[in-house]
């Protein structure tokens, strides 16, 4: 993921800690749960 962002492994680390955080989630496996439940709309992240 961070190759195709142009950015460091350790900021995509630190991000999803950020996120997991607000999400108060502690895993990849929850937050992919987590998505899998929300409301997104077509074509927003989901192919």
């Amino acid at each position: 993921m961070a190759a195709e962002l142009f950015i460091s492994p350790k900021t995509v680390e630190a991000k999803l800690a950020r996120i997991y955080r607000k999400l108060g989630i502690k895993s990849r496996a929850e937050l992919g749960r987590h998505i899998g439940r929300a409301d997104i709309p077509a074509g927003m992240g989901r192919e």
